[in-house]
């Protein structure tokens, strides 16, 4: 049981929450909170109805409207937020790591008093995110986002590394944020892209590491042909003779495989 939630700030643009009438919308935000309650599920129609302040029938009518409208999904056991666990997700907040943290702040400033709970968990979080240690591949998307992303919109980039250790590849990630900033869309925080990309990946087939990695080669492939950008982790693009795209793959985007260059349509 969580004694508080993540809320987004971001969820003030969400086309799902903005299409909801603005009563729907607070009750939206009130099954978050007893979701947050019931280790991310949903308790009892009754108890729902309680915690609402409305009846048992009215609580139904609102639970259709938000399953409808995929803020909260139908599972075997009842009902819970959509994609709950990808959002609300447990901090690394062990006994000994937040021992090492409480004592680095004393060695800076004795006089720091004790902190909530709930602030010594964002600090555990924080001090967690500044301090691990970089990937070569995060760098690598890092860049790409900023690029993609342009110097107009200078967004904080740690969210490259959540995702990655999700398991999204890079490739998928700067298509769906290149998808979205194409349509217009004004983004304030990378936290919007994070239910796009858990959709996007829980539609990829499961399947072995060769299928994967043509998966990733064909997200490359339709950058390449779209707007001629190139992931770096992919090696040489198609331009080069170097390049190590399947040829099959090249051929299906319309990218011709003797001069590397690419074909109209």
């Amino acid at each position: 049981m969580h004694s508080w939630l993540r809320l987004y700030h971001d969820i003030i643009n969400d086309p799902k929450v903005l299409k909801l009438p603005e009563a729907t919308r607070w009750h939206y935000i009130a099954m978050l909170c007893i979701a947050s309650m019931n280790d991310g599920i949903l308790p009892l129609l009754d108890d729902i109805a309680i915690q609402l302040r409305v009846t048992a029938a009215k609580a139904t009518e609102i639970i259709a409207a938000l399953v409808k409208s995929g803020l909260i999904d139908k599972t075997e056991t009842g009902f819970a937020p959509h994609n709950w666990n990808g959002r609300q997700y447990k901090s690394d907040v062990s006994t000994s790591r937040v021992k090492r943290f409480r004592e680095r702040e004393r060695n800076v400033s004795p006089a720091v008093s004790e902190t909530p709970p709930e602030q010594s968990r964002a600090d555990t979080e924080q001090s967690r995110a500044e301090t691990r240690a970089v990937s070569k591949s995060e760098k690598v998307l890092r860049t790409d986002l900023a690029e993609l992303l342009g110097p107009s919109r200078p967004l904080d980039l740690e969210r490259a590394g959540i995702w990655l250790s999700k398991g999204y590849t890079s490739t998928m990630i700067i298509e769906v944020v290149g998808e979205v900033l194409a349509r217009g869309t004004n983004v304030s925080s990378l936290n919007y892209f994070d239910e796009i990309l858990a959709e996007r990946h829980a539609k990829s087939p499961e399947s072995s590491r060769d299928i994967a990695a043509k998966r990733d080669w064909e997200a490359a492939a339709r950058l390449w042909k779209s707007n001629q950008r190139w992931p770096k982790g992919h090696g040489s693009d198609p331009d080069s003779p170097a390049c190590e795209c399947p040829p099959d793959v090249l051929a299906k985007h319309g990218i011709h495989k003797l001069s590397m260059r690419r074909m109209d349509a």
